[in-house]
């Protein structure tokens, strides 16, 4: 059957579909049927609408569907045609106009939750923190939180651990954007993951990223750059975002510097947020910074020295501040990467061993 213009003026396809200006005589005689539904096609429905002369939605006018109006035009409208279509009329307002949802539906993922803002006593215009929620990350805090509380000390910081129960059960680094209700009470934070250790002699961070935010990019280290760009562009997507690029940068949200003059580091991502990979916290915090402008100093390799650069951590050297196990105890499962019991005791034994020499 070939292409045709019905009465009305709609385009019939001969595959039967139709779209909202085509009537239910036209789709009939596209797929050659006088009444019911061929088998394998969809059940042509109404288009919703408002006559502005009417005011009311003329599919529920008795004699009009939408698609053929059986009436003549009670407004006296010219450019009504009895027996015409609705949406031929100039004063007809589409269906997407009107119905269209003000929320476009919600993706599956999870959603954020960041709770109530802890309460909190600044002593110093520095603060030093960790989020160490679970039972997983009270084993973590138990063994890296003693390097952390010298370090604040040594640099003239208060210190703060988020511990507890954690508040995404299902995806426990979203509580790392806790950190946001943090941001209002201090002058400079300084961010270090639980899973990472701080060497005693570590120079001041503070005195190296003054303002504006200090990270790590990990682009010149990560073994598939693929995969890190594919799961950005999956974040931004499951937000309804297209950009900002990333610039082939890999934000390592391990440790990360920022304060009150760049306030929207943290802040959580508003739609469920993709659990398909394990990098989508720092995703998103990559797009926070771009996305705002925040000034960046990146931060030298040895500020965020990771596990899995050097395995096992033979790269460590004199310019190595923190190291950082990146979550290697829960790798198995989550990438293709296996991390035996054996060589990740041995990892935190020299982890510790290094900071405590």
């Amino acid at each position: 059957m070939s292409d045709f213009i019905c009465p009305h003026g709609s385009p019939v396809r001969p595959s039967g579909e139709f779209t909202d200006d085509q009537c239910y005589r036209c789709w009939r005689a596209a797929t050659g049927r006088t009444r019911g539904v061929p088998a394998g096609l969809p059940a042509p429905s109404p288009p919703r609408g408002v006559c502005e002369y009417l005011g009311e939605r003329v599919e529920e006018r008795p004699g009009c569907n939408g698609r053929m109006c059986l009436h003549v035009c009670e407004a006296g409208e010219p450019g009504a045609v009895p027996g015409g279509v609705c949406q031929t009329c100039p004063k007809w307002i589409p269906r997407y106009s009107l119905d269209a949802p003000a929320e476009p539906p919600e993706p599956p993922g999870h959603r954020i939750a960041i709770g109530d803002p802890p309460a909190v006593n600044p002593t110093r215009p520095r603060l030093v923190c960790t989020v160490a929620v679970g039972d997983h990350g009270a084993e973590m805090l138990a063994a890296t939180g003693p390097f952390l509380r010298r370090y604040a000390g040594r640099v003239g910081a208060d210190f703060l651990a988020i511990t507890g129960d954690p508040l995404n059960a299902g995806y426990p680094l979203a509580d790392k954007f806790r950190l946001h209700h943090l941001t209002p009470h201090w002058d400079r934070i300084l961010f270090v993951d639980a899973d990472a250790v701080v060497h005693p002699s570590a120079p001041d961070l503070f005195d190296l990223v003054p303002a504006g935010v200090g990270v790590r990019d990990d682009a010149a280290e990560v073994e598939h750059p693929g995969f890190m760009e594919t799961a950005y562009r999956t974040v931004l997507a499951s937000q309804g975002e297209s950009g900002p690029p990333s610039g082939g940068v890999v934000f390592n949200s391990g440790v990360v510097v920022w304060g009150r003059g760049t306030p929207g580091v943290w802040e959580p991502p508003a739609r469920p947020f993709p659990l398909n990979t394990h990098v989508a916290e720092q995703c998103w915090v990559q797009r926070n910074v771009f996305a705002a402008g925040y000034p960046v100093s990146w931060l030298g390799r040895g500020w965020n020295y990771q596990w899995w650069a050097d395995r096992p951590l033979s790269g460590i050297g004199p310019d190595t501040h923190i190291l950082h196990l990146a979550g290697m105890s829960q790798m198995d499962g989550v990438t293709g990467w296996r991390v035996s019991p054996p060589e990740l005791r041995a990892a935190v034994l020299r982890a510790v061993a290094w900071a405590a020499g």
